[in-house]
């Protein structure tokens, strides 16, 4: 095992790291032990977190844990956003819940949970020829952009890795981390999930000749949590993944997070996008293809977003055979709720530079001015700001 050092001197806002008191100054970066989420995404791992007010006892505490308990540590990395440090204990021998059991008696633990499984929200739809792009006149996108593009406004998309040098996305990507694969692994190669989503909210239309985004001059934080257990196939996530991701937006400040993805109820994650409403970041999730809304598009204060009309617990939006760009620079036609979320992840962009003191609530309310029915760029702008939107929405 590795013993976590702390990174003592960064400014406000910053991932801290943690060391034993006879540790050497810290490097620039700490040799937190990240294995490849991969490695560690079944139900046999547990997240457990400690408090962070004693951080040069965090090794101590983690080799004790695994001498009480049948526990083996495979993972540690700091949450400085919610103040925690977490580790991830593979469960060595008994049974499971048993082990979560115990742990959660453990005066020294502050929370534990099992490693949850999470998925991306979108089906592939039959390949057909290029066509107009139905979704985005639909929303009414187009009436906005004489106004506002979403310039400036950070747009995290937590999901697979995106196709950065697709014609429609080059230039498009202000910041890309990868948090499956381990710290020192190559840049992954494109996924098609995630470079869907990034074509729907901020594909910059190459002078009218190529995909237009919803928020064509939005900034992208693209956030891999998520991978393809195979090329072309859904993205699977996991809590250690899309923690790290959740952590890295909020320290980014991102104005507009887009989550379309859904799992099970996870009580780490509902605490880092509470962290994040908190800040004032609009979360945007989708709700999956079922009744009801999945994790996290069920949390309070989440956009949660359906593909279609929606109606009292989602928004609606367009999500059916949707064209967006898809990894070797080609377009494909896509549907599921992680489209219609991304389409209002971009419009949210929108609004966001419309009113930048608009925070979540307020922006919500807007989005949800068309009660049960889908929602449009016009409506929610007018319901917003209807000073600025009257002149390109007629009112």
């Amino acid at each position: 095992m590795r013993a976590p050092r702390l990174l003592a001197g960064l400014a406000l806002g910053l991932l801290v790291g943690c060391a034993d008191a006879t540790a050497p100054p810290a490097p620039a970066q700490p040799p937190w032990l990240l294995p490849a989420a991969t490695e560690v995404a079944d139900a046999r791992h547990l997240i457990v977190t400690v408090p962070l007010d004693e951080p040069e006892a965090l090794a101590q505490v983690a080799a004790a844990l695994a001498a009480a308990h049948p526990i083996r540590l495979v993972a540690e990395w700091p949450l400085a956003s919610i103040q925690v440090h977490c580790f991830v204990f593979r469960v060595t021998g008994g049974d499971r819940d048993a082990a979560v059991a115990a742990l959660a008696r453990d005066a020294r633990v502050r929370t534990v949970q099992p490693m949850a499984a999470f998925e991306t929200l979108a089906r592939g739809a039959p390949r057909d020829l290029r066509a107009l792009q139905d979704g985005l006149a639909a929303l009414e996108a187009g009436r906005l952009h004489g106004i506002v593009t979403g310039r400036g406004v950070r747009v995290g998309v937590v999901d697979t890795w995106p196709d950065g040098a697709h014609p429609d996305l080059a230039g498009r990507i202000a910041m890309a981390r990868d948090f499956v694969g381990a710290v020192d692994a190559p840049e992954p190669p494109p996924e098609r999930h995630g470079t869907a989503v990034a074509g729907v909210i901020a594909a910059g239309g190459r002078s009218g000749q190529g995909l237009l985004g919803v928020a064509p001059e939005a900034e992208l934080y693209a956030l891999r949590a998520c991978w393809e257990r195979r090329p072309g196939g859904p993205g699977t996530c996991s809590s250690f993944s899309l923690a790290r991701a959740l952590n890295f937006a909020i320290a980014r400040e991102v104005a507009v997070l887009n989550l379309s993805l859904g799992g099970p109820h996870d009580d780490l994650l509902a605490e880092l996008v509470a962290a994040a409403l908190s800040r004032g970041m609009v979360v945007v999730a989708a709700t999956g293809e079922g009744p009801a809304p999945r994790f996290p598009a069920s949390a309070e204060g989440v956009l949660a977003v359906a593909a279609g009309t929606g109606g009292a617990e989602a928004l609606g939006a367009p999500g059916r055979d949707i064209l967006s760009a898809a990894p070797g620079g080609a377009y494909d036609f896509y549907s599921g709720s992680s489209i219609a979320a991304a389409h209002v992840a971009g419009l949210a962009a929108l609004l966001r530079e419309l009113s930048p003191a608009a925070g979540p609530a307020r922006i919500g309310r807007a989005l949800s001015a068309r009660e049960a029915k889908p929602v449009t760029a016009c409506a929610a702008a007018m319901a917003l700001a209807p000073e600025r939107a009257g002149a390109a929405c007629g009112g």
